[in-house]
């Protein structure tokens, strides 16, 4: 028995290595990518990934309320934490609702345990008719892999899929390969609850 069950197991490591691929063939462009991308469009504004409704982007952004409020953001997430010097403090709270996870934007970092935190948040603003706005520092890994697992789970999209959904809308997310790869294996999660 022993043998199949190692087979089994190689199998799954060969459909992840060939999702893993087909995801990097996506996010990991060449510098000659960024060199012809327009960088106001990308650092400046927060990026639409979603149905009118979820915006994400950098801490630059984060403390430009007045560019929030032109884009009618109330719900603000920030997955930076302190490093992002906002706080709820920050935005006049009659306005503004203001979350801070403190995520770090590491190899093996489990960036996916905050999934619930963040779920519950964007569909509160969701279910009011608000606009949300979730960043981290740069807007690329921590923010971008909470994103792109959200848009998933909302839509019911394939991982794949989302990756390509969410990089066309904002080119720089997912640097960071651990947390690849741990999308991979949060979508294998979830295939086993269905």
């Amino acid at each position: 028995g022993g043998c199949w069950s190692q087979q089994v197991g190689s199998s799954m490591e060969d459909k992840k290595n060939a999702k893993l691929k087909q995801i990097e063939s996506i996010v990991c462009v060449d510098d000659d990518f960024y060199e012809n991308v327009d960088h106001n469009l990308i650092l400046k504004q927060p990026n639409l990934m979603l149905d009118d409704f979820l915006y994400l982007g950098n801490g630059t952004v984060a403390k430009n309320i007045p560019l929030l409020d032109s884009h009618n953001i109330t719900y603000v997430l920030n997955v930076a934490g302190h490093s992002v010097e906002t706080g709820p403090d920050y935005y006049p709270s009659e306005r503004f609702r203001y979350c801070e996870i403190k995520a770090e934007d590491e190899d093996g970092y489990p960036i996916l345990s905050h999934f619930e935190e963040v779920f519950e948040f964007l569909e509160e603003a969701k279910r009011k008719g608000e606009k949300a706005f979730i960043h981290c520092a740069a807007g690329m890994n921590r923010s971008g892999a909470l994103c792109v697992a959200y848009c998933m789970v909302e839509k019911e999209w394939e991982l794949v899929d989302t990756v390509r959904h969410c990089f066309e809308r904002r080119p720089v997310i997912l640097t960071n390969k651990s947390f690849r790869e741990q999308l991979i294996d949060f979508e294998v999660e979830r295939m086993k609850k269905d």
